[in-house]
């Protein structure tokens, strides 16, 4: 359904020209079901991101508008692509303007949107040594310039990894597991 005005994730109104005259429409309630059938339509939209609040109809004295919210999708929804494919699909809004994402982009909101994060995955059969030390380092020094008094500064490097998160693996970093 292509609808003049339709502006991607914000606020969009059907029934309002691009120079902001209201138009108004005719058979609003038909025009909804079109927009709720394509909407919910996986073989044309993704993934619906709407619910009954985010369509409205808005009297107005040359006629009837529908305003639609379409929200921002979280990380865990994203992409949003139309049609089957979201490589070449998948658009992302700057400023007035809807572009097509690169291949990269969209595998990188693949890869996004797994719940176990790239950094907190465990990676086996690797040793204390194997850490890039230098960046230990900065991290520490980071940490000293923005507290300076914070206790952790205190521990040693596998001390300071065990207090950070990685301590449970400290004896695999060690190769002790």
């Amino acid at each position: 359904m292509a609808v003049e005005g339709f502006q991607g994730i914000g606020n969009n109104t059907i029934g309002v020209e691009n120079n902001g005259i209201v138009c108004g429409l005719t058979e609003t309630n038909k025009l909804k079901k079109s927009f709720w059938d394509v909407i919910n339509n996986r073989s044309k939209v993704s993934i619906n991101l709407l619910g009954n609040s985010d369509v409205q109809e808005v009297d107005h004295p040359n006629g009837k508008v529908i305003t639609i919210h379409i929200p921002r999708a979280s990380r865990h929804q994203r992409p949003v692509s139309i049609g089957q494919n979201p490589l070449s699909g998948t658009y992302r809004r700057n400023y007035e303007g809807d572009y097509h994402c690169t291949e990269q982009e969209v595998s990188r909101m693949l890869t996004d949107r797994s719940e176990e994060h790239a950094d907190s995955r465990i990676l086996e059969h690797y040793m204390i040594d194997d850490l890039d030390l230098q960046s230990l380092q900065q991290y520490r020094q980071r940490l000293a310039s923005h507290k300076p008094t914070h206790p952790w500064l205190s521990e040693d490097d596998r001390g300071l990894l065990s207090k950070i998160g990685v301590g449970g693996h400290a004896e695999k970093l060690a190769g002790r597991g």
